[in-house]
């Protein structure tokens, strides 16, 4: 396990978010991004019917198309999830590695288990994309660390202690 703590870079309010975010998940995705994100939902449908609430519950939520990946979280998101908002709670960036959030999420928890929850789920994206993603809640502070790049919502459940653990275990 890498120990190697992520270092703060600079701390964003509200009014920077949406500044970055304008117009929520609604910029608009080309025809052949949509086209193949279309035909890749109906694939994940096919073989996972369950996905369909998953896609439905975070649509109605905002964005334009939810990034279709089979999600191993999907019961504890649906019975669990809940909706974080930009707007209600003050983002943090933090400096991760590009594309491993899931990754980023377990080094932060492991520096302090204690005031960090890892949170998984999904993301909406200024390009009105949900994406897979894990982020960190500062339990003291009632901030949302990001890892990655900005998000307009979250929608995921923060994990117990043992839940964190087994997580770390598969993504670290």
């Amino acid at each position: 396990m890498n120990g190697t703590p992520l270092v703060l870079v600079s701390i964003a309010s509200v009014a920077l978010g949406r500044a970055l975010c304008e117009n929520r998940g609604s910029r608009a995705i080309d025809k052949k991004q949509r086209e193949f994100l279309e035909r890749r939902q109906r694939e994940l449908f096919d073989q996972a019917p369950e996905h369909q609430a998953l896609h439905e519950k975070l649509l109605s939520l905002g964005g334009e198309m939810v990034v279709p990946l089979f999600e191993s979280y999907l019961k504890p998101i649906l019975d669990r999830g809940e909706l974080l908002d930009t707007e209600d709670y003050a983002v943090t960036f933090v400096s991760g590695a590009t594309s491993q959030c899931h990754a980023n999420a377990c080094n932060l928890w492991e520096q302090d288990p204690n005031v960090y929850q890892i949170y998984t789920g999904w993301a909406l994206s200024p390009d009105g994309l949900w994406r897979q993603h894990s982020w960190v809640l500062d339990r003291w502070g009632g901030e949302i660390i990001e890892t990655t790049e900005p998000r307009e919502l979250y929608f995921g459940f923060g994990m117990t202690h043992d839940e964190a653990s087994r997580f770390v275990e598969e993504n670290w």
